[in-house]
């Protein structure tokens, strides 16, 4: 770019973007991609008035001039000609036309169906046959809807032609990121807009002033400090002020304007002072109405007649203060509407602070924009002020918005709520119940240090025993990763507390059974369940009783009680269905998990893919995390590695969205560590080590429990034996041993993986206590894969190819090919001493069942093995295609052909709607394609799916 390129303002001046010659240089790399129909994905830092929207304007206009669609969001906007407020209006433009207005009026940001207008926005971009541009401006103050689909949806579409430009505060980015993964890279990689230096300052002027400043003038620029909007505003005034004159070129000033004016270094609020009187009170005025406002609302608030403002608006338009939005006016930016509100009589700002808030309560606006004139309206603590409103008019007002803006801004809602408790009489009971509803709100906005303040300040406020067990299970919760003996201590308080409702009580023993500390979880186990079933019991309440049942279901599962979780369930459901209540997913959950426990895994796939499609229809964000990440463990157990990596990947990109990846992404990296022991996975330990670590640091046991045993799954693989014998002989791992038997059928499984590494690291006497654990185990439960594995293991530990073959039959008895094959794969270890003939068959009955899984690393470690034998390994059996794609695959390939969507595919499935869409760019990448309609013809060139 060369440095003279200009956008024309609303004033109808060029309002120059001087000295970002290299940022504009990197936007257009980036919508250059588009017509090589890739994608990109620009962040745009900058602080306020750094010119950030400038910027985007040009690069929007640029864009529509060669005929490239743009979806140009505006956030907290009206939608306007060619401006959203959201990204689902801008994508129902109809330049893009990605959705239609009426579905995109339905995309609220309400907590329990963002994720799933997510995956519309989605499957929606991802079915246009035309590149686009996407661009959200000011995403600090957009709606949460927009906010995670700007963070998530250039990751997913990263195959399809869109170009994401989004533009941000860059402290706001820095507050949003702090626990956010890949925000450090993010940051290093965005355009971060400095101020302007010295000469880029005189261009910006010289555009305005229609000549070069002179060097008085330049004196006046400096105070402007490089950014921006100072620039602009300091030239407008004089030029407005008709100070300057014009000569050869040169711009001089007429007067000693500097010296009449010695508070020249505020220029945003000296623009206020050069306007006629009618047009700086109607800006004054409207500036309570936020940054977006419509001439009705002007006319409502004022009480003026249209005739009476169109002058005044026109004026406040050449200016440049107000822009035209098509249908809706807008200020220049953010700092000029605060300038102007701060210039009102505080009384007249109050009162018109609460008629804004009244008027978008009358007119059923946007939750957000009612959320934030709210807030204005009661703003001041001191209620003597003229025109603010008394304490309880002002409490009214919260609680009103608080209806309106609970269930769809988490972060708004919080900042209500802390008002309201500000409002509130500083002692008594009320303020105790209002910050036992605060808690839960400042969870789910994810304010963790607000929550755990109000838990103890209601504990310290002696809370009534149901309120305080409340606050006590918020407060054990949010010490789990810090402070494991305070949740000891909260919970042990708890319990001991006399509460009334049997439900509450029930909810403290579900709590109690989590492992918060590897030692905790076999204490409460045995001393909480006592302790709350007599209160349970005593009530004789189903609701209370039913929740009971599930926790000692939940406890026995974890104890391997097998059939005593078995008929907790039972008598669960039986409760429920007196009662009239449907079966709680977790019920399901527990189920499922007792069939894959038992040796039923196909059975335990079906019914799981049912709990899957319902949780996925009745819009269940938490039950469909759980539930997926169960599936990832039972395709897993088949060997069926392909599909159980892409359903992990699918549980890492919902928990993200639904803001907790925390808790699920130990889980789901343990599953891609397992399914990369068995494939060749380039840069597997590049892309997990740094999750696996972080979670082998933390507090929480079964958390740490995942992240160490990641790490030694990923160390195996690299074949680095120092991290393999520091995980091994570490405390976490000997206490994991010589404690109670807990965990599910994959803890079983792992035991195995275990004792192979503890021996081959001349370590016999841990070995030994898995074997204990082992038969423990067994002795408590008559599932076969608990017998299989202690044959497993004593075959291990002994050399025993009788107990390794009696593992391999069990194995394959119950569905588990992986498990089988190196059962056969230690028994021929085992014999390859003394019978090299029984060894080399072991071995061929490995390679067959690890062909059938497509587990290439496994396998060419049994081949090894064959060739040290002197045998010629058997030819691989390919599961694939002839384009490389699974069954899995090509079954989804089938459905897309016939112009299914991602959701039709899902129903027919029996699967989620975002394993579709993980299976769908999984085969893009697989097929080098970026679209739908490349797959298909190239699916159909191949003769691999249905004309």
């Amino acid at each position: 770019m060369s440095d003279d390129e200009a956008v024309v303002g609303s004033d109808g001046v060029a309002t120059s973007i001087r000295g970002r010659a290299t940022e504009l240089a990197r936007l257009r790399q980036a919508v250059s991609a588009l017509g090589g129909g890739k994608s990109a994905h620009v962040l745009v830092l900058g602080e306020p008035g750094a010119g950030k929207s400038t910027l985007l304007d040009f690069v929007c206009e640029e864009a529509r001039a060669a005929s490239i669609p743009v979806a140009l969001v505006r956030a907290g906007g009206i939608p306007s000609a060619g401006v959203a407020a959201t990204l689902a209006e801008a994508l129902s433009a109809p330049n893009v036309a990605a959705i239609d207005t009426a579905t995109a009026a339905q995309m609220d940001s309400s907590v329990e169906l963002r994720y799933w207008w997510v995956q519309e926005l989605e499957a929606a971009i991802e079915r246009l046959a035309q590149p686009v541009l996407v661009v959200i401006d000011d995403l600090q103050f957009a709606d949460e809807l927009t906010r995670l689909a700007a963070r998530a949806l250039p990751l997913r579409l990263g195959r399809s032609p869109v170009v994401w430009v989004v533009a941000q505060r860059t402290k706001d980015f820095e507050q949003r990121s702090t626990h956010s993964r890949g925000a450090s890279a993010a940051l290093e990689d965005a355009i971060v807009l400095p101020r302007l230096d010295e000469h880029a300052v005189f261009e910006v002027a010289a555009d305005i002033l229609g000549g070069a400043p002179n060097t008085e003038i330049r004196t006046l620029l400096a105070h402007a400090d490089g950014l921006p909007l100072r620039v602009t505003s300091y030239a407008r005034e004089l030029r407005d002020a008709g100070v300057t004159q014009l000569s050869d070129g040169v711009v001089s000033l007429a007067v000693d304007y500097a010296g009449e004016h010695e508070d020249f270094a505020d220029p945003v609020e000296r623009r206020f002072g050069l306007l006629s009187l009618p047009a700086r009170q109607l800006a004054l005025s409207a500036s309570v109405l936020g940054l977006q406002f419509t001439l009705t609302e002007v006319l409502a608030l004022t009480g003026q007649r249209a005739g009476q403002i169109l002058e005044p608006v026109e004026e406040l338009l050449r200016s440049g203060i107000l822009h035209d939005s098509g249908g809706a006016l807008e200020f220049e930016h953010e700092i000029v509407r605060s300038a102007a509100e701060a210039q009102l009589d505080e009384g007249k700002r109050n009162l018109l602070r609460r008629a804004a808030y009244a008027l978008s309560r009358e007119d059923g606006g946007r939750p957000t924009t009612l959320g934030q004139r709210a807030l204005r309206a009661v703003e001041h603590t001191e209620f003597e002020e003229t025109g603010a409103p008394s304490r309880a008019d002002a409490l009214a007002i919260v609680e009103d918005a608080l209806t309106i803006v609970l269930d769809e801004d988490a972060s708004l809602a919080a900042d209500l709520i802390e008002r309201r408790l500000q409002l509130l009489d500083v002692s008594g009971a009320g303020l105790r119940a209002a910050m036992a509803d605060a808690i839960p709100v400042m969870l789910h906005a994810g304010r963790m240090a607000e929550a755990r303040e109000l838990a103890r300040r209601g504990i310290a406020a002696n809370m009534d025993p149901d309120e305080e067990v409340a606050a006590r299970l918020a407060l054990a919760q949010l010490t789990t990763l810090d402070e494991p003996r305070a949740t000891r201590e909260n919970l042990d308080v708890a319990l001991r507390l006399p509460v009334k409702s049997p439900v509450l009580k029930a909810r403290l023993a579900a709590l109690s059974t989590r492992p918060y500390t590897s030692d905790y979880l076999y204490d409460a186990l045995e001393l909480v369940l006592p302790a709350v079933r007599e209160t349970v019991l005593a009530a004789n309440d189903d609701v209370a009783l039913s929740t009971f049942e599930h926790v000692e279901a939940i406890a026995a599962f974890h104890r391997h009680e097998w059939a005593f979780a078995r008929e907790a369930i039972s008598r669960a459901e039986e409760r429920g269905q007196r009662t009239g209540g449907s079966e709680s997913w977790f019920a399901s959950l527990i189920r499922v998990s007792l069939l894959r426990c038992v040796g039923r895994p196909l059975d335990a796939l079906l019914s799981i893919d049912r709990e899957i499609r319902a949780a996925d229809e009745r819009r269940q964000a938490l039950a469909l995390l759980h539930l997926q990440l169960v599936r990832a463990n039972i395709l897993l157990d088949l060997g069926r590695l392909d599909e159980a990596e892409i359903q992990a990947e699918a549980v890492r990109e919902l928990g993200e969205d639904i803001g907790a990846e925390w808790t699920v992404d130990v889980g789901a990296v343990s599953i891609l560590a397992q399914v990369a022991v068995h494939r060749d996975t380039p840069d597997v330990r590049d892309r997990l080590g740094p999750a696996a670590a972080r979670f082998a640091e933390d507090k929480v046991a079964s958390q740490r429990l995942g992240g160490e045993w990641t790490e030694m799954l990923l160390a195996d693989i690299a074949g680095d034996r120092t991290t393999i014998e520091m995980r091994t002989r570490g405390d976490h791992y000997r206490s994991r041993i010589l404690g109670p038997p807990v965990g599910g059928a994959s803890d079983v499984l792992d035991d195995v993986y275990f004792t192979r590494l503890v021996l081959e690291n001349g370590m016999p006497e841990r070995a030994r206590k898995v074997e204990s654990m082992a038969r423990e185990r067994a002795r408590i439960t008559e599932a076969p894969i608990a017998h299989g594995v202690l044959d497993h293991v004593v075959g291990l530990i002994d050399g025993d190819p009788r107990r390794l073959e009696s593992a391999a039959r069990v194995y394959n008895e119950i569905s588990r090919p992986l498990a089988e094959a190196a059962a056969w794969e230690d028994l021929a270890v085992a014999q390859s001493v003394g019978d090299s003939a029984t060894s080399a068959d072991a071995l061929r009955r490995a390679h067959t069942l690890l062909s059938s899984c497509d587990a290439t690393r496994s396998l060419a470690r049994v081949e090894g093995r064959l060739r040290d034998l002197g045998e010629r390994p058997p030819v691989r059996v390919s599961t694939r295609n002839a384009l490389g794609l699974t069954a899995a695959e090509q079954r989804i390939v089938d459905r897309a052909v016939r112009n299914e969507t991602a959701a039709e595919i899902a129903a027919f499935l029996y699967l989620s709607r975002n394993t579709v869409t993980a299976h769908l760019r999984r085969i893009y990448a697989k097929l080098d394609v970026r679209s739908r309609q490349q797959m298909i013809e190239v699916v159909r060139a191949h003769g691999v799916a249905p004309r």
